[in-house]
């Protein structure tokens, strides 16, 4: 018997016979059912966990879905989101392709000055004031686990276009990025 209908059973005075115990072990289950989707609902109210509104967390933080990003890569992705401060500086973005699992330098480009530049260096132009060169050192993906990944998502995952995506997005409107993998 559905514990909802236990609990109904305890709000009756009298034991009644007849057509009302079926009546109450129906009206139990459908209470059941709700208190499970509730429960579930619950569960979608944390990005962390969520699965129905994932989609939805994604489309109020603004983040591309793809359908072929594994489930850890979207909750990963929202939780980032939702705990960025922002900033310009370049300690910023080297803390946050650390969050994402990447080991990063970035170097500011400036054009070859007399007086501030030394042999060796490149020439660079006057657009390259602008250009920030960002140099991979590690990084690494995500694997399938079970309880964290969905049926039919892929083994193994590579986030380099991720890492793009995301400096692409949070880095001051004027710059231009430049990725290489050291």
């Amino acid at each position: 018997m559905p514990p909802n209908a236990d609990a109904l059973k305890l709000l009756l005075p009298v034991t009644l016979e007849g057509d009302f115990p079926a009546d109450l072990e129906l009206e139990g289950k459908h209470l059941d059912s709700v208190q499970a989707r509730a429960d579930d609902l619950l569960q979608e109210s944390f990005a962390n966990s969520a699965f129905e509104l994932l989609a939805r967390w994604e489309s109020v933080y603004g983040l591309p879905v793809s359908p072929d990003d594994p489930l850890q890569v979207r909750h990963d992705r929202v939780l980032q989101k939702m705990r960025e401060l922002g900033r310009l500086d370049r300690a910023y973005f080297i803390q946050m392709a650390a969050a994402y699992g990447f080991t990063v330098w970035i170097d500011e480009l400036h054009p070859l000055m007399a007086g501030w530049g030394y042999c060796g260096d490149e020439l660079g132009d006057d657009d390259s004031d602008w250009c920030w060169r960002i140099w991979v050192i590690a990084g690494n993906g995500y694997f399938f686990r079970a309880g964290e990944s969905c049926a039919g998502e892929c083994l193994s995952y590579s986030y380099d276009q991720l890492l793009l995506d995301l400096l692409n997005e949070l880095k001051p409107a004027h710059t231009f990025v430049e990725i290489l993998w050291a």
